[in-house]
């Protein structure tokens, strides 16, 4: 009896217990992976429309899409050779671009108590220039979008 008593805790406490990946198997998952395929339109521009669109690609991760007076284009493909993904994971996206050996910019991207945020920083020729915005999620797919209308 008390062999078959153990043995019922034991399993019970087997079953109870558990792998975190297995209960959350999103925390193995990437910003790009979590993110891809999603449209986001950037807060706080003043005079042009700003999506940015996260893809689960390396090459090309982030598609940004201007569309304003007298500017109506898109960025994205990084050069690896140059460029580089700092982080990619669950809540954070860092991307730096290399212009010169002391001139780069860095791409990032949090998601953090519900807010997707974008923070822009630049040192190039010596001095810095930053910026914060918030990114709201769209409802719109690549396929349905139209820029530079």
């Amino acid at each position: 009896m008390r062999k078959a008593l153990s043995l019922i805790v034991l399993t019970v406490l087997m079953a109870c217990s558990s792998n975190d990946k297995e209960d959350s198997p999103e925390l193995d998952q990437t910003f790009l992976e979590k993110y891809h395929n999603t449209i986001w339109l950037q807060q706080d521009t003043e005079t042009q429309t700003v999506y940015r669109h996260f893809k689960n690609d390396l090459n090309d991760a982030v598609v940004t899409h201007y569309d304003g007076p007298g500017a109506c284009f898109e960025t994205g493909e990084y050069d690896l050779n140059f460029d580089e993904i700092m982080e990619n994971s669950l809540n954070k996206l860092e991307i730096k671009f290399n212009y010169s050996v002391n001139e780069y910019q860095i791409d990032t991207y949090t998601f953090s108590n519900g807010v997707m945020t974008y923070h822009w920083y630049e040192f190039y020729f010596g001095s810095v220039t930053e910026a914060t915005y918030t990114l709201v999620e769209t409802s719109l797919s690549i396929n349905n979008i139209n820029f530079c209308n």
